[in-house]
């Protein structure tokens, strides 16, 4: 599925120049520039992170283009875009992206440990990256001695944070419960139908581990945002992508808008594939508050996809536990 592009033209884009944004249809499309992106601490970690990160999953594209993918990493830092998640295992991208962040001190590396000898990986990983200290290194929850010897290191300044990610609510509460304050941060999914982490104090349903996560001032990235583009192609096939509910909204954007606007999260954390992608999603950090309109369609997405109970992950059943993360209401 592609996204639908923004239409730039010659006439468009001088004008940009002079007034610093273009327009197209109902929604005014801000030109990119590194000066707009917008920034939060990431809790008590105290770093301070661009509110889109760059998400490690790969399109076949991508990994058959590792220069087209690296033009992409340095378009994104030239952007402000500074928190970048980076998984090794399957996708082997340290090596390429250490050759794409070198020069780069001020990024941000959000790392998976993808071995059981901790502390020879990390070795490798600070070399590989010619980094003294390593930003983030995350788990997965319930790795109980992987996580024990990330911690080691951090307390030999080999690693700034600690976190982990999980795909189960259940696993994350229960690893929170036996650190505490000893992690720093939490991936976990969030985007505006798998929205189970949003605050809501008048239905009391903000997930409990965010609620510890809030306790100890833990870092929170979101990931999933699109569902692994699963939830942009059931928009398309309903119409709210250049069809008849289409209305001139960036159903992307609005996504992007949505899960930094709710305060569940720091950092939003979309795979990007392009640099129109990149150019896209900058637009919901740029204009972060969701217009009327756009929270008018996601909603009616949000609804179709609850009544057809959420059928687009058949479609990747490895991504089948989203359903543990939908909660009605946008």
């Amino acid at each position: 599925m592609k996204r639908r592009d923004f239409v730039k033209s010659a006439a468009l884009s001088a004008a940009a120049a002079a007034a610093g944004c273009l327009s197209a249809g109902k929604s005014g499309i801000i030109s990119p520039s590194p000066n707009r992106m917008k920034y939060s601490i990431l809790g008590k970690t105290g770093l301070k992170v661009s509110r889109l990160g760059y998400g490690s999953h790969l399109s076949k594209s991508n990994l058959d283009d590792p220069v087209g993918r690296d033009r992409q990493i340095k378009y994104a830092v030239e952007m402000g875009i500074n928190f970048f998640d980076i998984y090794d295992h399957g996708y082997k991208q340290f090596e390429p992206m250490s050759k794409s962040l070198a020069g780069h001190p001020e990024t941000v590396l959000s790392l998976y440990m993808d071995s059981d000898e901790v502390e020879k990986r990390i070795d490798e990983v600070l070399k590989q990256f010619g980094r003294e200290r390593i930003d983030l290194y995350r788990a997965i929850s319930l790795e109980i001695p992987k996580i024990d010897q990330l911690l080691a290191m951090k307390d030999k300044g080999k690693i700034r944070g600690v976190g982990i990610v999980d795909h189960n609510e259940e696993n994350i509460v229960q690893t929170i419960q036996k650190y505490g304050d000893a992690l720093d941060y939490v991936i976990f999914p969030y985007n505006f139908v798998h929205n189970k982490a949003t605050p809501n104090d008048k239905q009391n349903s903000w997930a409990s581990f965010l609620r510890l996560a809030k306790k100890y001032n833990y870092g929170l990235v979101g990931m999933k945002p699109f569902c692994n583009e699963m939830l942009l192609n059931f928009a398309k096939e309903n119409g709210y992508m250049g069809g008849s509910k289409d209305r001139g909204v960036s159903v992307p954007v609005a996504a992007i808008r949505y899960a930094l606007s709710t305060g569940a999260i720091h950092v939003s954390l979309p795979a990007m594939n392009n640099i129109r992608e990149i150019e896209e999603n900058l637009q919901g950090v740029y204009q972060p508050k969701l217009t009327a309109l756009e929270r008018e369609i996601l909603d009616e997405i949000d609804l179709l996809a609850l009544q057809k109970k959420w059928a687009y992950l058949n479609r990747k059943p490895e991504y089948a536990w989203l359903v543990n993360w939908a909660q009605r209401g946008v």
